[in-house]
């Protein structure tokens, strides 16, 4: 018994040192994989062929209504990705959504991330619920395997949803309640940014939808079988239902309003990262850095950043005094990681950018980028490495100055908010008090910043 004990302990210690060295260690070693994916930023300004709108989704509970009336209004597909779905009424109202456009012959494919839900640590039985539709596919991205953990780090991060191939909406929420919903027993409410674009033949949202077939029926992919019944389509369906009647919801009128508030822009660009294990050669990031030497003007709202060894060598050539930083306090971010990986670069950000630190409760998850007074970027992108480097990402480049106008008018609004941080790491003196923080909050921030120093590549 004692023999057997021993070299079961041996055997599991093998495992935890296997998964160490090539899920975690292996990322040490910076190879960027090659790619065919280029993007030319000359076109990010020329006039679009086709007629091209945008619409901001900036309010919480329209984000949620949006969605809603887009999939009332979906007549032949509605393809999605989502990096989460997190339990509560904004799920069971989004399923009970697809179930009944699925009942009226809408064909849906929807793609999640599959660390966690792939593995059947969530609720895997209510991902059946849609499996199990006729008129539904469900597949998994990159679902962990014992066989494949150098592929660990490399997560699904893209929030589309892509309708008639018509629309396409990206930004940053994924499903769950803290996203839409302003109850005070929502935990960690979070403030996000979406972006509709649409129009007969627009290239972006036609360009979104080729980079789904893509992505769902890549090799990476799990198109899940329906294997689990289930009994509660009904259920979901009746909770969508009276959602709809008990907010007394008018889908066809949301649409209606998109339609007469949206900005006609000059051109929108889809961009996306490669879909390739370990280190992605970082084509957005190249882009945007590219970008920024047209424009003295650069802002970027991001909810945490974080600069690995690469990525400051790639900005090792660039002045940054001519960027506007906005980001969440790095004591009521809820995101401890990414906090680790903040406060070692927040000094030299105060020093290098003009930084602003936002004073809410509510955290910002938004990633917008303005250059000049001309070009919008709105997504799924953080300034971190893991975007960077290691996930799926998506984001649309739009040129308009109209929308830009409006954007900074809508960033200002949460500047409002924040205060400035100076060479000292202190605040200089805003309109606002600073906001209060639990001490042990810093405390734990300060351990695993000295716990996670050396991977900052993973952040």
């Amino acid at each position: 018994m004692k023999t057997i004990f021993s070299w079961s302990l041996t055997l599991i210690y093998a495992v935890i040192a296997y998964l160490f060295v090539f899920g975690i260690l292996s990322y040490k070693v910076h190879y960027e994989m090659p790619n065919d994916i280029t993007y030319d930023i000359s076109a990010f300004t020329e006039l679009s062929v086709n007629p091209q709108y945008a619409y901001l989704v900036e309010e919480r509970l329209l984000a949620f209504d949006i969605r809603l009336a887009l999939i009332n209004h979906a007549q032949e597909s509605i393809d999605i990705s989502y990096y989460a779905i997190h339990e509560g009424l904004s799920k069971e109202v989004f399923f009970g959504a697809l179930l009944e456009a699925a009942d009226r012959g809408v064909n849906i494919r929807f793609i999640i991330d599959g660390f966690i839900e792939g593995r059947g640590f969530n609720d895997a039985e209510s991902m059946s619920v849609l499996s199990n539709h006729p008129n539904i596919d469900v597949a998994y991205y990159e679902v962990f395997s014992i066989t494949a953990p150098f592929a660990v780090q490399n997560r699904l991060h893209d929030k589309l949803m892509i309708v008639d191939q018509t629309y396409g909406l990206i930004g940053g929420r994924n499903i769950g309640d803290r996203y839409y919903f302003d109850e005070d027993d929502i935990d960690k409410k979070t403030h996000d940014r979406d972006v509709l674009i649409f129009g007969e033949h627009a290239q972006a949202v036609e360009d979104m939808s080729d980079y789904f077939d893509y992505l769902f029926n890549h090799p990476y992919s799990d198109i899940i079988d329906n294997e689990l019944p289930s009994h509660h389509t009904n259920r979901y369906i009746t909770i969508y239902q009276d959602y709809i009647s008990d907010r007394e919801l008018e889908l066809p009128t949301i649409m209606t309003d998109v339609y007469n508030d949206a900005f006609l822009v000059k051109n929108v660009t889809f961009m996306r990262s490669p879909l390739n294990r370990m280190h992605k050669e970082p084509v957005i990031f190249n882009a945007l850095l590219e970008l920024s030497r047209n424009y003295n003007d650069i802002i970027i709202q991001s909810p945490y950043v974080i600069f690995s060894r690469p990525m400051r060598q790639m900005l090792a050539e660039y002045d940054l005094d001519n960027i506007t930083l906005l980001t969440n306090h790095p004591y009521t971010n809820p995101n401890i990681l990414a906090v680790s990986g903040y406060l070692r670069i927040r000094q030299d950000l105060a020093e290098s950018t003009t930084l602003y630190e936002y004073q809410k409760p509510l955290s910002l998850h938004t990633k917008t980028l303005i250059f000049g007074d001309e070009i919008s970027v709105i997504g799924s992108i953080n300034i971190d490495p893991r975007s960077a480097y290691l996930s799926t990402e998506s984001v649309v480049v739009i040129y308009d100055e109209a929308f830009n106008t409006y954007m900074r008018s809508v960033i200002d609004t949460y500047l409002e908010d924040s205060l400035e941080v100076n060479g000292d790491l202190r605040y200089n003196e805003g309109t606002i008090e600073p906001i209060e923080y639990s001490q042990s909050r810093v405390i734990l921030a300060r351990i695993m910043k000295f716990l996670t120093y050396f991977f900052d590549e993973m952040l």
